[in-house]
């Protein structure tokens, strides 16, 4: 109720303050998310997306709306189930196959040693998850990223609270790839 009621009237009321015109979805509208529960008897109503139906956003976008979608998806039998916001943003990601996917989050991007990380790849992030450097929290994130990596070229990780803007006008963050990207400074 919370996410598809409160949370989603509100992102899409921001959006278009902003300038933008926005229309709010749940996973169940349109069975735009179909999943597959997890472990019901361990999460209970927690679930995997399976299905992304891709036309639906495709009209949406035809109609030069901003989809925004609540992380709660159905599954065949018309049950309702919370979904990672990172793993539904993902699927929806591949599904769309999106160029990139931006992660928008509460700290600046993939940290070592207290310096967000400009770029890294995906060998490099499970080596820094073997070592402790992402931990808790990021961990989820980072393998949704990972996940959506098959069909997007590159993954964000940003600061929606904070978001600084460099000199040559990029977006302070973590981009992540498959394999290692040359950035011209």
């Amino acid at each position: 109720m919370v996410l598809c009621g409160k949370v989603n009237k509100q992102l899409v009321t921001n959006i278009q303050l902003a300038g933008g015109l926005a229309v709010g979805l749940s996973g169940c509208d349109g069975k735009l998310i179909e999943v597959e529960p997890i472990n019901e008897d361990m999460f209970g109503y927690v679930g995997e997306p399976t299905s992304i139906n891709s036309s639906l956003l495709n009209s949406i976008l035809d109609q030069e709306m901003i989809p925004v979608i609540a992380p709660i998806g159905i599954n065949r039998l018309g049950l309702h189930y919370n979904v990672n916001a990172d793993s539904a943003a993902g699927a929806i990601a591949k599904a769309m196959q999106a160029d990139q996917l931006v992660f928008v989050t509460d700290v600046d991007g993939i940290l070592k040693d207290g310096e967000c990380l400009q770029a890294i790849t995906a060998e490099e992030i499970e080596t820094l998850i073997m070592d402790g450097v992402i931990y808790g929290g990021m961990i989820p994130k980072v393998k949704a990223a990972l996940a959506s990596l098959s069909d997007v070229d590159s993954v964000m990780i940003m600061n929606g609270k904070n978001t600084t803007v460099k000199e040559d006008g990029s977006i302070k963050g973590t981009v992540i790839t498959k394999s290692p990207v040359q950035f011209h400074v």
